[in-house]
């Protein structure tokens, strides 16, 4: 009985994103360290629209002592909690990215109750706000299936050279290559991503050239 009080809610918040045809949820995704989430923060401050960060809702759901936590701790124990019982997202960044099954039990795990937060998000800003464009920052858009059937268009961001991609994920992470190259063959090829993207944004220049793209696409986006 329980799964009903969530399952309804969550119909009729699809159900109203259809019908509500003028709302428009741009989908962001692309390849770890490729710079989608500075393509992100252009839209907000250029744009000035809502971003929903789906890294932001992973780790609410998370949070000490909500159902997700709860599972977490119980499959895994201490080992993948800091001092003072928060989530060591380091510790089980490192099982989820060298164990495959880990890796998609805790993707099921926190799936669920990361889509519920992305739908409550989308009713705040569509149907509360009355804002009729926001962008979905999601790492694994594609991957998850169900948001890129409320998404359009999909931007993919990428890096044309796989080892510029393992350089910038070294400085920003402080990891090794092998540790970097680990990350990068965990997600979804990006070359798939690239096939199924409605519009492409290549990240291997600097910022500025970043927002000379965007703002090549702007027409396609807010109409």
């Amino acid at each position: 009985m329980q799964n009903w009080r969530v399952v309804l809610p969550m119909s009729v918040i699809f159900l109203s994103i259809y019908v509500e045809s003028k709302i428009t949820i741009i989908g962001l995704t692309g390849g770890i360290a490729c710079g989608k989430s500075a393509v992100g923060h252009y839209f907000k401050d250029f744009l000035k629209l809502s971003i929903i960060d789906c890294d932001v809702l992973s780790r609410r759901v998370v949070e000490v002592g909500k159902p997700a936590y709860n599972k977490l701790k119980e499959r895994y124990g201490n080992k993948i909690l800091q001092q003072n019982g928060e989530i060591d997202r380091v510790e089980l960044g490192i099982l989820v990215f060298n164990n495959q099954a880990i890796r998609k039990h805790v993707t099921k795990t926190t799936g669920w109750y990361i889509m519920l937060e992305i739908l409550k998000e989308i009713y705040q800003i569509g149907f509360v706000k009355k804002e009729n464009v926001m962008v979905l920052d999601a790492p694994i858009l594609y991957e998850t299936k169900y948001l890129e059937y409320i998404c359009h268009p999909i931007i993919v961001v990428f890096l044309s050279q796989e080892q510029l991609q393992v350089e910038r994920l070294v400085k920003r992470d402080k990891i090794t290559e092998e540790e970097a190259l680990s990350k990068i063959k965990s997600q979804m090829p990006i070359s798939k991503k690239i096939e199924k993207a409605d519009i492409t944004i290549c990240n291997d220049g600097t910022i500025e050239d970043m927002k000379k793209q965007v703002n090549k696409i702007l027409p396609q986006l807010v109409q």
